[in-house]
């Protein structure tokens, strides 16, 4: 999934192998280390989100990882955002939502929508097509993927459209 630039301490969280499932984790001399747990309990699913001991460490996931964690937690979430740290999606319920940029440099992103196949950019008042995305497991929903660039400290808003 790829690696952060230097170590990220976290918790050393105990769990029983067949009763939770690590979806992400953390590797150091060839130990695992749960990231993102996950267990089916009653008619639902719980989730355990491992925070390291700085927890501003969150923003040095590999992007792969952060990436997961958003899919899993997420769920049928209508829209949301795959790319590095620092890059934040708002989603409003009339199917508008605003992608934005804390990052110093630009950011290549995709947004992921489910209810939508082209996005109308509500400032310039383009629309961008998109391409079918493949669920990278069984409880993703298949969507839509709109790969975009977002300015240092920017953000765009766009409308959902059918």
């Amino acid at each position: 999934m790829g690696s952060a630039a230097s170590p990220i301490m976290i918790p050393h969280l105990q769990f029983l192998n067949n009763d939770a499932w690590p979806v992400v984790r953390g590797l150091a001399d060839n130990n695992g280390f749960p990231i993102l747990l996950m267990n089916d309990y009653g008619t639902g699913r719980l989730f355990v989100l491992t925070i390291p001991d700085n927890f501003t460490d969150l923003y040095r996931l590999p992007s792969a990882a952060l990436n997961a964690i958003r899919s899993y937690v997420l769920g049928n979430f209508p829209v949301r955002v795959e790319g590095p740290a620092k890059v934040s999606i708002f989603a409003y319920d009339n199917g508008t939502f605003i992608v934005e940029s804390f990052r110093d440099e630009p950011a290549e992103v995709t947004v992921l929508a489910t209810e939508a196949t082209s996005l109308k950019d509500l400032v310039s008042g383009g629309t961008l097509t998109g391409t079918a995305h493949k669920p990278r497991h069984p409880a993703e929903p298949k969507s839509t993927a709109f790969p975009l660039t977002l300015a240092p400290h920017s953000y765009r808003v766009f409308l959902g459209q059918k």
